[in-house]
């Protein structure tokens, strides 16, 4: 009777946290558009982004790629809050650099070039400390009316 009684309580209990798990895990964890792409507000405009935050997603980044769709980008979660320094080797198009500190826009780098033929990739940098940074197509913070001190929210 014993056993019996502890078995159906441990059944219970691992039913329990597998009911629980999947009901709740989803409330804390932000939404995806089932691509892995994440839905970030930044103001009140919207884009899906790829999250970048292990050493070698930060590394590469969107480099190599031929382009970016449209209203989509790529958030570098940042393993400390740091002055970090972004250049545009082997990019392909043209980008919006979105600097962001504890949830907030602090800078704004608009249009930056990539490289044309063989040039010397230039580095870029904020003028302060950030937490996180998001890449978006060369005019789209403009376009979407993102300025300095906007939140910026994973949904």
């Amino acid at each position: 009777m014993n056993f019996k009684f502890w078995f159906i309580l441990a059944l219970s209990f691992i039913a329990s946290l597998l009911i629980g798990w999947r009901v709740l895990l989803p409330v804390f964890l932000p939404e995806t558009d089932g691509e892995g792409l994440v839905k970030v507000r930044v103001g009140e405009a919207q884009v899906l982004v790829e999250i970048a935050d292990e050493t070698d997603e930060i590394a590469q980044g969107l480099s190599g790629r031929a382009s970016l769709p449209a209203n989509q980008g790529m958030l570098f979660v940042l393993p400390s809050r740091s002055q970090p320094a972004y250049w545009m080797k082997e990019m392909n198009f043209d980008l919006d650099m979105i600097w962001i500190d504890n949830g907030r826009v602090v800078e704004i780098g608009e249009n930056i070039p990539a490289p044309v033929g063989g040039e010397e990739p230039v580095t870029y940098q904020p003028q302060v400390a950030v937490t996180d940074v998001l890449e978006v197509n060369a005019g789209w913070a403009r376009s979407n009316g993102v300025s300095v001190g906007d939140m910026v929210v994973l949904e």
